[in-house]
C-alpha cells in the first residue's frame, strides 16, 4: 500500500501540486490572520486605553484617613481585588497637611499594562462602573468619598470597540474558509476523476472499496499533513523576530490548524472517491459545479440567504444579532458563487451566438467551445467569483468603515482643536498666533433641556463658522449653518479706550451709593465676551438731595462693542433703595449711541418687591428677540418641530430660558453630531440673555460667557496650542473606532488571499480542461490550424471567462456590499454619528483582479505547453503528459 501511494502521488504530482499549495496557503493565511488579529487588537486596545498621566486615564477614590489606617487599607485592598481582579494597578495617596482637617487618604486607580487586551477590558470596564459605588459602601470609606478622574468612561469605550471589533472579526475568515474549502474540493474531484481509469483497473485487479477508501484517505492526509507542516513553517518563521507575543499568538491558533488538516483531509478524500466513483472515461464531466447548480437549489440558496441577510440587517445587537451578521457575509458569497455559475450559461451562448456571425473560425470557435464546456468551466467561474465577490466587500467596509470613523469623528468634534477653559480678551489672539492654528474663536457648550429631553447647544460666532467648523458629508454644511442662524449685530461699538458712565443717584442711605458695582458686558471682534468692572467715584450734588455717580474703566486693547450695562447694589444695602438719574454714557469722552432710561430703581428688600441689579442699557432691549437656532433632525423628532417653529430652551445649570426659532433642521450638525442638540450664534445668544426688563426678586440677567476655545487648522500643532493656552487640546479621536480598525486590515488580507488561492486553483482547472481537449488539437491542425494558434484561442477562452466570473463576482460583491456592510460598518464604529455612505475602495479589488490575472497568465502558459505536447502527439485518444 505505502508503494502504491508513492506511485500514485508521483503519477499526479502536478494536481497535488496545486492541492498542496491551496491548503498552504489557506492554513498560513488563517492560522496567520488570526494570529495577526489578536496582536492587532490587543495592541489596539492598550493604545486606545489613556495614558495614566491625563485624567482620562486615572480613576482617584479619596476619602478621610481612619483612626486605624491598617483597617482601612486593608478594606480598600480586598475591594480592588474583588471588583477589579488583576486588571488595574492601585496606587495610595496622602494628601492634604496630616493632622488638619484637609487631611486625605485617596487610592488612585489606572489599567495594568501588561493584562491590558481584549479579554480583560471588559472585566476593568465593569468594574470601574461599579467601583465608585462599593467604595461609598466598604469600610475604606470613611465620613464621605469624593471619586475623580475620566478613565471609567474611556475604559467603557473602548469595552464596546472591543466588542465589536471581536465580533467582527470572524467575518472575512469565514468569507476566506468557505472559498479555501471550495478551491480545495475542486481540486480533489479533478485528481479523482483523472483517476477514473485506474480506480476500475485497481477494482479489477481485487482492490477492495475499504482498501481505496484508506488508499485515498492516506494520501488526502499525508498531503494535509505537509501543508500544514509548511503553512506553520510560514507562519512562525516572520513571526520569531517580532518577538512582542508572535509566537505565543500563532501556537495559539492550533485548534484552527487542527480543524483544517481534519477537514483538508476529509474533503480530499470524500472529492475524490466520489470523483473517481462516477467518471466514465474521459468523457466524464470536469465540472461538478454546473450539474449542482440547478435552478431549484440556486433559488433555495437564495432565499435562505435573503432571509439571513434581512435577519441581519433588522436584528438589534445581540447574540443572535451578531451570529447572523457573522454568517450572511458567507452565505451571501456562496449565492453569488451559484448565481454565477447559472448566470454563466447563458451569457455565453449568447457571446457564442454573437460570435458565429463573424467569419472564419475566430472568435466563433472559442466562443462556441465556452458555450458548450460550461460544466468544464463553472469551477473557475465559481472561483473567481467568490474571490471577487470578497474582494468587493473587503473594499466596500475598508471605504465604509475609514470614512464613517473619520466622519463621525470630525462631526462629533466639530472642529480640528478644542480645549476647553475660560475665553478671556486675548485668548483667542494667542491662539491664532500658534504656527499651524489659522482661525480660532470663542464656543459655548452647555446641556440644556426642552420638554424634559435632554439636549446640548453649541455657540459660535456665525461668522466664524465657515471657516471653523469641518464640512463632513451627511452634515450640515458650515455655510449653511451660518446663514441659517446669523442675524445682524445690534452691539454698539466703543471708539476709544476708555468707558465712562455719569449719573446722579439718591438714596436714604449715601454710602450705599458708593457701594453700588458697575459692570460691563464687552464683546471683542473674535465674539467673546469679557465682563468689565468699572471703577465708582461719588460725590455730593450742587442741589445737596441726590449724589454724582460715576464709574469708569479702562478697556483691554482691541475693538471692543458694548452688550450691556449692569448696576448692582452692595450686598450690605438689600434692605436700601437707590435710585439712578441724568445717564451718560460715553468713550473718552464721546457719547455712545445708545439710549438710556430716565430713571433706574433698585428697590430694596430680599425678595419680591427687591430689585438687587438691573441693567441701564443692553443691545437686547427690555425684552430681547428669539434667537435663530439650527437643531438636529432627532430633537426635532423628538419635539415635533419644524422649521418656524418656537422652541424654549432651558439651562440645565441654571435653569434660565433661552427663547429660540427653528431656522433649519439636520440629520447632523458639526461639534453636536446627530445627537439632539442645538446651535446658535454666540453673539445671538449673549444678547438675548441680556434682557434690560428688571425682574422683581432676581437680579439682572448675566450672559454665558464662553467655556471653550476652537480652533481650525493642522492638528499636528495641537501640543504647541496647548503649551501656549495652558491647558489640554483635544483633537477627532474614538477609542472605541480605534479598536475596530484591525477588522480592516484582516479583511483586505483575507479577500487577498482569496484571490491567490482562486489564481492556484485556476492553473491547475486550466491545465485539467486542456488535457481533457487533447483531441481536438490534431483534428484542428489537420484542417490547417497551427498549435501556437490554439494556443492563442485557447488562452482566449480562458481569458473570457475569467472575465465574465470576475464580472459576475463584482455585481454579486457590490450588492450584498449595499446589503450588509453598511450594517457591519455601524457595529464596527460604536460612536458613529452619521449613517454609512455606501462607498468600495478600489484597490483591494483591484490588487484581487490583479493576483486572479497572475493565475491566469499562468495558466496561459500551461496551456501553451500542453497544446505544443499535445500536437506532436500520434493518439487521439489520449492526451499527451
Amino acid at each position: 500500500m505505502p508503494r502504491l501511494i508513492r506511485e500514485r502521488t508521483r503519477a499526479s504530482r502536478g494536481v497535488l501540486a496545486s492541492i498542496l499549495a491551496a491548503i498552504v496557503v489557506s492554513t498560513t493565511l488563517l492560522c496567520g490572520l488570526s494570529a495577526v488579529a489578536d496582536l492587532q487588537l490587543r495592541a489596539a486596545v492598550r493604545a486606545a486605553v489613556p495614558d495614566a498621566d491625563v485624567p482620562e486615564g486615572w480613576l482617584q477614590l479619596q476619602t478621610r484617613p481612619a483612626a486605624d489606617a491598617a483597617v482601612q487599607d486593608a478594606a480598600a485592598d480586598a475591594l480592588f481585588d474583588e471588583v477589579l481582579g488583576d486588571t488595574a494597578v492601585v496606587e495610595r495617596l496622602e494628601l492634604g497637611d496630616p493632622g488638619t482637617d484637609f487631611e486625605r487618604v485617596a487610592w488612585r486607580i489606572t489599567p495594568d499594562p501588561d493584562r491590558l487586551g481584549p479579554d480583560s477590558i471588559e472585566r476593568l470596564a465593569a468594574g470601574l462602573d461599579r467601583l465608585p459605588t462599593a467604595f461609598r459602601d466598604s469600610d475604606a470609606e470613611e465620613r464621605g468619598a469624593s471619586v475623580s478622574g475620566g478613565l471609567p468612561a474611556a475604559v467603557a469605550e473602548v469595552a464596546i470597540g472591543t466588542r465589536a471589533a471581536t465580533a467582527l472579526l470572524p467575518v472575512p475568515l469565514i468569507v476566506l474558509g468557505v472559498l479555501a474549502w471550495f478551491a480545495v474540493l475542486q481540486l480533489a474531484r479533478l485528481l479523482g476523476l483523472s483517476r477514473g481509469r485506474e480506480a476500475a483497473l485497481l477494482r479489477a485487479r481485487g482492490l477492495s472499496g475499504r482498501q481505496s477508501a484508506m488508499l485515498a484517505a492516506g494520501e488526502s492526509a499525508a498531503v494535509a499533513g505537509a501543508a500544514l507542516g509548511w503553512a506553520l513553517g510560514l507562519v512562525l518563521v516572520p513571526a520569531l523576530p517580532g518577538g512582542a507575543g508572535g509566537l505565543p499568538a500563532v501556537v495559539a491558533t492550533w485548534p484552527l490548524a487542527l480543524l483544517v488538516v481534519l477537514a483538508a483531509t476529509a474533503t480530499l478524500a470524500v472529492g475524490q472517491l466520489r470523483a473517481a466513483g462516477r467518471a466514465r472515461g474521459s468523457d466524464a464531466a470536469a465540472g461538478r459545479v454546473a450539474r449542482a447548480a440547478t435552478p431549484a437549489a440556486g433559488i433555495l440558496l437564495v432565499v435562505v440567504t435573503g432571509v439571513v441577510i434581512w435577519q441581519a440587517r433588522t436584528s438589534p445587537s445581540g447574540v443572535w444579532g451578531i451570529v447572523v451578521a457573522t454568517l450572511a457575509p458567507a452565505l451571501g458569497v456562496a449565492a453569488v458563487a451559484l448565481l454565477a455559475v447559472l448566470l454563466f450559461g447563458p451569457v455565453a451562448a449568447f457571446a457564442a451566438m454573437l460570435a458565429g456571425r463573424a467569419r472564419g473560425i475566430s472568435p466563433s470557435y472559442p466562443a462556441r467551445q465556452v458555450a458548450r464546456r460550461v460544466g468544464a468551466y463553472s469551477v473557475a467561474v465559481a472561483l473567481v467569483a467568490i474571490a471577487v465577490c470578497g474582494a468587493v466587500l473587503a473594499g466596500g467596509y475598508a471605504g465604509m468603515a475609514g470614512t464613517t470613523a473619520a466622519d463621525s469623528q470630525r462631526v462629533q468634534a466639530g472642529t480640528a482643536m478644542r480645549a476647553v477653559l475660560p475665553v478671556g480678551a486675548g485668548d483667542v489672539a494667542r491662539a491664532e498666533s500658534v504656527d499651524g492654528v489659522e482661525l480660532a474663536a470663542p464656543a459655548i457648550v452647555v446641556p440644556v433641556a426642552s420638554s424634559g429631553e435632554d439636549a446640548v447647544l453649541l455657540a459660535l460666532p456665525a461668522d466664524a463658522m465657515r471657516d471653523l467648523l469641518f464640512e463632513v458629508p451627511g452634515a450640515a454644511a458650515p455655510a449653511t449653518l451660518a446663514d441659517a442662524v446669523g442675524a445682524p449685530s445690534s452691539l454698539v461699538a466703543i471708539s476709544g479706550s476708555e468707558l465712562r458712565l455719569d449719573a446722579s443717584a439718591r438714596s436714604s442711605v449715601p454710602e450705599a451709593i458708593a457701594d453700588t458695582a458697575v459692570r460691563a458686558w464687552i464683546v471683542d471682534d473674535a465674539g467673546t465676551t469679557v465682563p468689565l468692572a468699572l471703577e465708582v467715584e461719588t460725590g455730593d450734588d450742587a442741589t445737596g438731595d441726590t449724589s454724582t455717580f460715576a464709574a469708569r474703566a479702562q478697556l483691554p486693547d482691541g475693538a471692543w462693542r458694548l452688550a450691556g450695562l449692569e448696576l448692582a447694589r452692595g450686598n450690605a444695602w438689600a434692605q436700601v433703595e437707590i435710585s439712578f438719574t441724568r445717564f451718560a454714557l460715553s468713550a473718552d469722552g464721546a457719547p455712545l449711541d445708545v439710549t438710556l432710561p430716565p430713571v433706574v430703581r433698585l428697590y430694596g428688600g430680599f425678595g419680591a418687591p427687591g430689585v438687587p441689579s438691573a441693567l441701564v442699557w443692553s443691545a437686547a432691549g427690555e425684552e430681547g428677540d428669539r434667537v435663530p437656532l439650527a437643531i438636529t433632525t432627532s430633537l426635532a423628532s423628538t419635539l415635533a418641530l419644524d422649521v418656524g417653529d418656537p422652541v424654549d430652551l432651558s439651562f440645565s445649570a441654571s435653569g434660565r430660558v433661552l427663547g429660540g426659532t427653528v431656522a433649519s433642521v439636520s440629520d447632523a450638525i458639526p461639534g453636536i453630531g446627530a445627537r439632539p442638540g442645538a446651535v446658535a450664534d454666540l453673539e445671538a445668544l449673549t444678547v438675548a440673555q441680556l434682557p434690560s426688563a428688571p425682574t422683581i426678586g432676581e437680579p439682572a440677567a448675566t450672559p454665558p460667557l464662553p467655556d471653550q476655545l476652537w480652533a481650525a487648522g493642522d492638528e499636528a500643532s495641537a501640543p504647541a496650542l496647548a503649551d501656549e493656552l495652558g491647558v489640554p487640546v483635544l483633537v477627532p479621536a474614538s477609542q472605541s473606532t480605534a479598536v475596530t480598525a484591525p477588522v480592516t486590515i484582516v479583511w483586505i488580507a483575507a479577500a487577498l488571499g482569496g484571490a491567490v488561492l482562486a489564481g492556484v486553483a485556476l492553473v491547475a482547472l486550466l491545465a485539467a480542461v486542456t488535457r481533457q481537449r487533447a483531441g481536438e488539437v490534431l483534428v484542428l491542425r489537420a484542417i490547417g490550424v497551427a498549435p501556437r494558434r490554439q494556443s492563442r484561442q485557447r488562452v482566449a477562452e480562458a481569458v473570457v471567462v475569467v472575465a465574465i466570473a470576475a464580472a459576475l463576482g463584482a455585481a454579486g460583491g457590490y450588492a450584498l456590499t449595499a446589503l450588509l456592510v453598511p450594517g457591519l460598518v455601524a457595529r464596527a464604529v460604536p460612536s458613529a454619528a452619521l449613517a454609512p455612505v455606501l462607498s468600495v475602495d478600489g484597490w483591494p479589488v483591484i490588487a484581487a483582479v490583479a493576483l486572479i490575472a497572475v493565475g491566469c497568465l499562468a495558466g496561459a502558459v500551461a496551456i501553451a505547453a500542453s497544446v505544443a505536447a499535445q500536437s506532436r502527439s500520434t493518439r487521439l485518444e489520449e492526451a499527451a503528459p
